[in-house]
């Protein structure tokens, strides 16, 4: 599990840069830069996601809802993005 932090661009491909934070320390955790078409979107909350995380995933949700990556529905504020 990953927290999108930012959409780029590199040869004129979108990759996602992604933060995906370890168990029970997520500020050790590692970033990922991986194309947008690899990345998947739950239904998931921050708040329930870091549950996930900080209790090593005994804390989860019955389901996940998951699909592709929508860039439309995400606001990324205003990123820099690069070239």
């Amino acid at each position: 599990m990953g927290f999108l932090t930012a959409i780029t661009i590199s040869g004129g491909q979108q990759f996602a840069v992604v933060y995906i934070p370890t168990a029970p320390l997520p500020n050790s955790g590692w970033v990922a830069i991986v194309p947008v078409s690899e990345v998947y979107d739950t239904d998931l909350d921050v708040q329930d996601a870091m549950q996930f995380v900080f209790s090593g995933g005994i804390v989860s949700p019955e389901t996940i809802q998951s699909g592709p990556l929508e860039l439309d529905d995400i606001d990324l504020g205003s990123a820099p993005k690069t070239e």
